[in-house]
């Protein structure tokens, strides 16, 4: 685990390098701690994250030795969580679920991937699944402009909403090496949507961010009324090309920044969505 450590500091300042940001360089700072000092929250929240990017893992075809520092890692977080005695069951009963699912993976050696028909059943109204896995098949256009329209209807900071879209339609669905890799999502995905907004229009440092999050939220609600599937893709740190080259590609000027890109599609996967942590453990009322 030590050397998985120093290997963590010396990604994050690469990280945090790339993208001009010191978030990376943070995250694996914190990362890099005894996990005996993990804060509680702190913990809870990793093994959230580090159980999720482990399920991711094992959708993807078998590897010897794929992400086994990982279930590794997984495993003293969860080991620690015992020790404290937290009941935070929702979560540990998942986690504990995804290192089973691990140990199915490399003694099957198949993706363990779900497929269905119905993968919103039983889903609450609100609840939208993270989709990585297309069937084959287009969307009508018209029905990625009602998700658009819907993302307009969101609140937004001054009512602003400098936004431009821009959706790349894939005409030649790839499903060869098929998996839960973002390459392997972009290749099979029949529609990529390009969230830009013009930075001369925001004085804020997270203003049009946040107005992509809400205008996002519609859109993937709007999405799943509709009986597809959408996957969030953080665009502003991990556009497969980098900004400048899409820039270019969509004939777009310098002001206008991607901050999020929606891969939309006819879903396969039938998701085992996260749990979240229950209500009244992350909410205080404060009366003044």
């Amino acid at each position: 685990m030590k050397t998985e450590r120093i290997r963590g500091f010396f990604k994050g300042v690469k990280d945090s390098f790339l993208v001009g940001s010191i978030n990376p360089l943070r995250f694996q700072l914190a990362a890099s701690q005894d996990i005996s000092n993990y804060p509680n929250f702190y913990l809870i929240c990793k093994i959230k994250h580090e159980a999720h990017l482990l399920d991711k893992a094992v959708k993807n075809p078998y590897s010897p030795g794929r992400a086994t520092a990982r279930k590794e890692y997984l495993a003293a977080l969860l080991n620690e969580l015992d020790k404290r005695n937290l009941d935070f069951i929702e979560v540990s009963n998942w986690a504990y679920e995804i290192l089973g699912k691990y140990d199915i993976w490399t003694k099957e050696k198949t993706s363990q991937m779900l497929l269905g028909d119905d993968v919103f059943k039983a889903l609450p109204e609100l609840a939208v699944p993270s989709i990585r896995f297309w069937k084959e098949g287009t969307p009508p256009e018209s029905q990625i402009i009602e998700c658009i329209n819907s993302g307009q209807m969101a609140s937004a900071s001054c009512n602003r909403q400098a936004f431009l879209i821009k959706v790349v339609a894939n005409d030649n669905q790839n499903f060869d090496g098929e998996g839960a890799r973002n390459a392997s999502m972009f290749a099979a995905a029949p529609y990529r949507v390009f969230i830009y907004y013009n930075v001369n229009n925001y004085s804020e440092k997270y203003a049009a961010m946040i107005d992509i999050g809400m205008f996002a939220q519609n859109f993937v609600l709007k999405a799943k009324n509709l009986g597809l599937g959408t996957c969030c893709c953080y665009a502003s740190e991990h556009l497969d090309h980098g900004q400048a080259y899409w820039k270019k590609k969509l004939d777009l000027s310098n002001e206008y920044y991607c901050g999020l890109t929606i891969l939309v599609g006819i879903p396969k996967e039938v998701v085992n969505k996260p749990p979240r942590i229950e209500t009244k453990k992350i909410v205080e009322f404060i009366r003044a």
